[in-house]
Order: C-alpha cells, then sequence, then structure tokens
C-alpha cells in the first residue's frame, strides 16, 4: 500500500497486550502452515486523507504499530516504514507495551525458527487489510465507533475523546488537550484492558472497585445525572456496558456551535462573561466538551475532599456489595447536583438528609438491583426538582421515615455505621 501514513495525536496510545500479540502470531503461524497462497487479512484500516495529502489511521493503529514491531524484530524495517514512527511520541503507557511487546514477540520468534525463517521470506507480502478511505472526518468517525475482528474493543470514552478531537483545530490548544486527557485515561486504560481480557462472566465495573479513576467515575456520574434529571432510566450501573453504549454515546455526542443559529446557544457565544457549566448543560462539540469534562473532573475533586470531613458512613461491613455500589453512586450523584445547581453551604446543610434519603434503601430491602436505584429516583423526582427549582429541597422534604424498634440485633450489627447517622444530628429520623 504505497500511501503516507500518520498516526495522529489522538491515536498515540498503543494498548495491546501480550495476550493480543501471541494471538496474532498464532494466527500467523497457523496460516503459513497450511502452505497456502492466500493472503492474511487482518481486518479494516480505516483512513482519512488530511489537507497534507497524508493518511491518517483512524482505525488500525493497534495492528499496523505490531506488524511494525514485527518487521524491527526481523529486521525488514525500511526507511518507509521508519518514517511513520520517527516523529511519534508514544505516552507512557504506549513505551511500555511497544517495549514488553517487542520482548514477547523476539522471545516466540526464537522459539519457533521455521516459523521466523517462513515469516524472513515474505512476511509484508502476505499480509493484507481491507481499506477504507474517507475524505470526511464526520464519516471517519463514524466508521470509527465500531471495532475490528482482532483489537481491543473500543470503549464509550475512547470514542467520544476521538469524535470531539475532530471539532478542534490541531493547534497548542489541542496538544494541550490532548496531553491532560491522555493522563486522566491511563488508570483507565490499563482497567478498560484487563476488562478485555475477562471473560464475559467475570467482568467487574470499573465503579465497584476501589480508587476509581476520575475520568470513567466523572462520566458515569454526569450520565446519570442527566438522564434523570429527565426522569430516564439508566441501563446499567457500568456505562461502559453494551447496554448502555448507545445512549452513552448519544447523550455525550453534541452539537456544532457554528452549524445551528439556535437562541439556547447564545450564552456559549457570549464574550461578555465567562461561562459558568452546568451538568445537564448542551454538549457542544470540540474544545468546549473537554472543558466541561475537565471542569467536573475538578469538581468532584473538590466535593470528596469536602466529603471526607464528614461524619457518614461510607465505608462499612457490606459496602463493596454491588448494591451497596449503587446506593453509594447515586448518593454521589445527589451530592454534585446539589453543589453544582446551588453551593457548598447547601451540600453542608443538606448532605446528612441527601445521605438518609439515599441509604434508606440500604436499610429497608434485602436486595439492591440498579431497577432499585432507577425506581427511587425517578418516582420521587430529586433530580428533575433539583434541576428545575430555583432553591434547594428542604430537610422536610428529604426526611424518611425508618423505625429501629422492629429490627433485631443482627440487623443492627449489620448496619450499625449507617443507622448510627440516621440516629444522629439534629434532624434525627
Amino acid at each position: 500500500m504505497e500511501k503516507d501514513l500518520n498516526i495522529p495525536n489522538y491515536q498515540r496510545t498503543y494498548s495491546w497486550n501480550r495476550e493480543n500479540v501471541v494471538r496474532l502470531l498464532k494466527d500467523l503461524e497457523e496460516n503459513y502452515s497450511m502452505k497456502t497462497e492466500d493472503k492474511i487479512r487482518l481486518g479494516t484500516l480505516i483512513l482519512f486523507q488530511n489537507d497534507d495529502n497524508e493518511y491518517e489511521i483512524i482505525d488500525g493503529q493497534q495492528r499496523i504499530v505490531t506488524l511494525f514491531l514485527i518487521s524491527h524484530v526481523l529486521n525488514m524495517v525500511d526507511d518507509k516504514i521508519s518514517k511513520v514512527f520517527s516523529d511519534i511520541e508514544f505516552d507512557e503507557v504506549g513505551e511500555q507495551n511497544i517495549r514488553a511487546n517487542y520482548r514477547e514477540i523476539k522471545s516466540y520468534l526464537d522459539e519457533n525458527e521455521n516459523f521466523k525463517k517462513k515469516l524472513n521470506e515474505n512476511f509484508l507480502c502476505k499480509i493484507e487489510f481491507w481499506v477504507i478511505e474517507v475524505k470526511s472526518l464526520e464519516l471517519a468517525y463514524q466508521l470509527f465507533d465500531s471495532q475490528n475482528s482482532r483489537g481491543l474493543s473500543l470503549s464509550g470514552i475512547d470514542i467520544l475523546k476521538a469524535y470531539h478531537l475532530r471539532a478542534c483545530n490541531y493547534d497548542k490548544k489541542a496538544y494541550e488537550i490532548i496531553k491532560k486527557w491522555e493522563s486522566l485515561e491511563k488508570s483507565f486504560e490499563r482497567d478498560f484492558e484487563k476488562q478485555n481480557r475477562l471473560k464475559e462472566n467475570e467482568k467487574i465495573t470499573f465503579e465497584g472497585r476501589e480508587n476509581r479513576d476520575l475520568l470513567s467515575k466523572c462520566f458515569s456520574i454526569l450520565y446519570k445525572i442527566r438522564k434523570w434529571s429527565r426522569l430516564e432510566k439508566v441501563e446499567d450501573y457500568d456505562v461502559t456496558s453494551k447496554k448502555c453504549r448507545d445512549s452513552f454515546l448519544k447523550e455525550f455526542k453534541g452539537i456544532e456551535l457554528n452549524s445551528q443559529n439556535y437562541n439556547h446557544l447564545n450564552s456559549f457565544r457570549s464574550v461578555n462573561f465567562p461561562y459558568k457549566h452546568q451538568i445537564s448543560e448542551t454538549i457542544i462539540n470540540g474544545e468546549t466538551f473537554f472543558e466541561y469534562i475537565f471542569f467536573y473532573i475538578n469538581e468532584i475533586e473538590k466535593l470528596e475532599l469536602k466529603m471526607k470531613e464528614k461524619d457518614i458512613a461510607l465505608e462499612y461491613g457490606g459496602h463493596k456489595r454491588s448494591g451497596d455500589s449503587y446506593i453509594r453512586e447515586m448518593y454521589e450523584a445527589l451530592l454534585l447536583q446539589v453543589w453544582d445547581r446551588y453551593n457548598e453551604e447547601t451540600v453542608e446543610k443538606l448532605y446528612k438528609s441527601l445521605y438518609k434519603w439515599s441509604y434508606i434503601l440500604r436499610l429497608d430491602n434485602t436486595s439492591i438491583f440498579y431497577s432499585t436505584i432507577n425506581n427511587r429516583v425517578i418516582n420521587e423526582k430529586l433530580l428533575l426538582n433539583i434541576n428545575n427549582f430555583p432553591f434547594p429541597p428542604t430537610l422536610e422534604e428529604l426526611r424518611v421515615k425508618f423505625d429501629i424498634s422492629k429490627k433485631d440485633e443482627k440487623y443492627k450489627n449489620n448496619y450499625k455505621e449507617i443507622i448510627a447517622v440516621f440516629q444522629g444530628g439534629k434532624e434525627n429520623v
């Protein structure tokens, strides 16, 4: 394929691990052992022809980089191939994976001399891709929103990052956005890669772990607040799951600011005052989207620091169970909405009442399903009211009924930390 290929900034995280590389090598070895003249097809490459007549790799970077590593081990790298990679600075995770996979490829081929010999004879000549060339970035990213047969499945966050970068000018500001985003997604990518290696019945949610990374947590909470504020059910606790995928992408794929002359977009165009983000705001494609996400990551960090000082029971016996994780994130969503809509003083006033409003589900139910959370939020319309009313809810409106007198000692011991919050304070219930 005689084309000048380029790996754009937003594609520079090389995520393939040992399992991906060994699978590719085994597939190649199996094909060579069949002694067939047929080409080895490695899926589809999606290429975008930019203004410099270079072809940006929109989808296929993982396979292209791995083929380069194999060529390097075989000493088959010519100047044209080297040119594609010479000016690229992979991030720390990508560099680690490149070094580890190079060693894995070398070890595999050293242990399989016959296979290595066959590769040396006609390696690159045997490889074939289905190539899709597009001149529209819009179409390129629509095609990017898929997964190839041999790569890591793309997360919704990966897709949104690429989708919104297309609306940015590739200048210094865009580069700063990319670097900041990549610093946030490092831990997410390690988790996502691990998630891909697990069997379906072994998968765990990102949000259910300790020390959730801020990027995935931010998307999870914002997505749920936006949906619940419209009285819409959230499909799954894990917003990266297949159940949420289409709705998740639709929620954060926004509008081109200059493509519509809608009145409700005027505040984004104003230069007379700095715009204050709101959780439920219209998503504007490009730089404004990244500012929105970075703003709420910062707000979540500030809120978490504030709540560490409070005497509420977020960790207790059984707090890592899935149902308890559901309740905790609902509570965190309520806090963030109050923090965002009103102010820190309102959070100070309501955090215990919001805790009781949330954790009464734990005290009243043996099992907590995600439908339990959806029903609570939607039926009570609390997030809708916070989003629409000029004044915060009152303590009386948040009051819940709880009678401990009918509970046995085992129950009291299991939930003693939660019960202590319910029994303490002036607004005792």
